[in-house]
């Protein structure tokens, strides 16, 4: 049922959560949700999954319980797994919000860009895509100053090294 959810295109779900959710705020959160939170579940997941099994072994055999093996071994290991999902749901997280303000909205930056595009307004239109552009970019910057924080083991590898 995950991966139907997240390959389906947001863009069909959003007039289904239109219906169900009305043209307020909810249905713009849900839209959003939808985008954001698979690429973290699946990476997180992954990140679980690949934890050297050593290290597990060896928790085990100290016989640490499973909260404390969570904490103090699988999360830490999997922290740059799940701030790749971070940093993939921003972009998805943007394209939700332009999708939902598309939809029955009269206000918003996706609806700027919309209304722009009927108008044939390319001047406004590029500010639009600008902004999500810039958007995009002050969250990837902040998802990577919290990796640099929360990885600190990882700040003399070689980038492109786990």
């Amino acid at each position: 049922w995950m991966a139907t959810l997240y390959t389906t295109p947001r863009i069909a779900f959003a007039p289904v959560l239109l219906l169900w959710l009305g043209i307020g705020a909810g249905s713009k959160i849900a839209i959003v949700f939808l985008g954001c939170f698979f690429p973290i579940l699946i990476n997180s997941y992954y990140g679980m999954r690949v934890v050297n099994r050593e290290y597990v072994e060896l928790a085990r055999s100290f016989r640490l319980g499973r909260k404390a093996l969570f904490f103090k071994i699988l999360l830490p290991a999997s922290v740059p797994f799940i701030l790749s999902g971070i940093r993939l749901s921003i972009g998805r997280g943007l394209t939700g919000v332009a999708i939902a303000e598309w939809f029955g909205a009269t206000e918003g930056l996706g609806y700027l860009i919309f209304f722009a595009g009927q108008t044939l307004n390319i001047p406004t239109l590029f500010v639009g895509v600008a902004v999500f552009a810039a958007l995009g970019i002050l969250g990837f910057e902040i998802v990577r100053k919290i990796e640099e924080y929360a990885t600190p083991w990882k700040k003399g590898l070689p980038q492109g090294q786990p």
